[in-house]
């Protein structure tokens, strides 16, 4: 791990002792107070959650105007979380099943 820190806590808490994405580490924290810990981006109280489900609903542009604080790398940051958890998901054996319909 690089050990990266984060506002309330260490980076490790978040992933173990794999190594952490740098785009994450510069961009993403959890703190306990802040939005009940869910990691949210740097200096904000906007959860990666809120970041991706914007993307995932498509509206891109938008994001900027709910958000005019947020940046392309921020949004990057969140993406790379996002997928960092579905792999972690994997390795670990607690993904859940989607069946195609």
């Amino acid at each position: 791990s690089i050990g990266a820190s984060y506002e309330g806590g260490h980076m490790d808490d978040l992933f173990g002792e794999d190594e952490i994405d740098p785009r994450i580490a510069e961009r993403i924290t959890n703190n306990p107070d802040i939005m009940v810990g869910k990691p949210t981006v740097r200096g904000t109280r906007l959860t990666v959650e809120r970041v991706l489900q914007f993307l995932a609903d498509d509206e891109w542009s938008s994001i900027y105007d709910a958000f005019p604080g947020i940046s392309e790398d921020d949004i990057r940051a969140c993406l790379a979380y996002g997928a960092e958890q579905v792999a972690r998901s994997w390795r670990e054996g607690s993904h859940v099943r989607i069946d195609a319909a």
